[in-house]
């Protein structure tokens, strides 16, 4: 059950303070003034918790109420013990809702049965990833302080579980032991295959924190904690430099191979020919005895003619016209 303690105090000075206005006898002094300050003191603190929107109505009617006593009769006790009365009220008023609404008194939960799960069934595991809840505190200006918002408390405390987080998830360090195992376990891939391929997953595993530290931003945007999706924005920006620079790195591994391999085609040059000397050259030349020059002379009338010189005769002889010229040539020796 939860506790308020200012409805119970009021309810008790009020009822202390009435029993002295309805005794005839009772003469105010020093501690009924202070009496009245402490159930100025514990209202004030009652509004300002749980009706902020009345909190300047009822200071405004404190200090009415003040000012009239003092205007009113001088008396300077009476207002110091009544102003001294109501910052005591709104103190120990605080330290009770500490002990009694935020403190060990009120950690007391209803027992919830356990799940019955039968003895030959084994259980099976949550498929739920398991991580380390951080409950610090904000240390964000704009954020009212515990000690005044007790019903932001109570949301906070009836609101579901926080989305996982871990602190150690924060400084992951991306190194080749935190890569699978299952990269090359052959060692099939040339060095530069397989730097590629490890810069590809450590960009991959960039590429999930950077959406894991969103989904956590976006539900600590949900939740109001502002100072928490600071901290995670920078994360998402910091996981998207490094997946960013290992894509680049990776891909400037593959350029550089693929400018090594390429060959350049060469280009075919003329082959200057070389002239033989002059010298070296064959010369076919007719022997001693090819004095004798062959002719062959077809006339107009189409009978071949054949022609020998020996010496210093010619003679002629004419064939058929349409038997097969067979070359007869006698060389005579002198």
């Amino acid at each position: 059950m939860y506790l308020t303690t200012a409805p119970p105090l009021l309810f008790a000075l009020g009822v202390r303070i009435f029993l002295n206005f309805m005794n005839p006898g009772h003469a105010d002094s020093a501690p009924d003034f202070i009496l009245h300050g402490l159930w100025q003191g514990v209202l004030l603190y009652y509004v300002l918790k749980h009706h902020p929107w009345a909190t300047l109505p009822i200071g405004f009617a404190i200090s009415a109420k003040l000012v009239f006593d003092f205007t009113s009769n001088f008396d300077t006790v009476r207002c110091a013990c009544t102003l001294l009365g109501t910052a005591l009220g709104v103190l120990f008023t605080d330290v009770l809702a500490q002990l009694f609404e935020q403190g060990r008194y009120n950690d007391v939960e209803p027992a919830t049965p356990k799940s019955a799960v039968p003895q030959g069934q084994p259980r099976e595991p949550s498929s739920r990833r398991l991580r380390l809840v951080s409950f610090e505190r904000s240390s964000d200006p704009e954020r009212p302080s515990h000690r005044h918002k007790p019903s932001a408390d109570r949301t906070r405390a009836a609101a579901p579980s926080p989305a996982p987080t871990n602190e150690h998830s924060i400084d992951t360090a991306l190194t080749l032991d935190s890569l699978p195992s299952s990269i090359d376990p052959h060692g099939q891939l040339s060095p530069l295959e397989r730097d590629v391929t490890l810069l590809r997953a450590r960009a991959s595993l960039a590429d999930s924190e950077r959406r894991r530290f969103k989904e956590e931003r976006k539900w600590a945007l949900s939740q109001g904690n502002h100072a928490r999706a600071e901290q995670l924005a920078w994360q998402v920006r910091r996981y998207t430099t490094l997946m960013e620079s290992f894509h680049r790195e990776a891909d400037a591994k593959v350029v550089e191979a693929a400018r090594a391999t390429a060959q350049p085609i060469p280009v075919p040059q003329p082959v200057p020919v070389q002239q033989a000397p002059r010298h070296s050259q064959i010369n076919y030349t007719q022997p001693h005895f090819q004095s004798a020059q062959q002719s062959q002379t077809i006339p107009s009338n189409g009978t071949p003619l054949v022609s020998v010189t020996l010496g210093g005769g010619r003679h002629r002889k004419k064939s058929g016209g349409a038997s097969i010229l067979k070359p007869s040539i006698h060389v005579h020796t002198r």
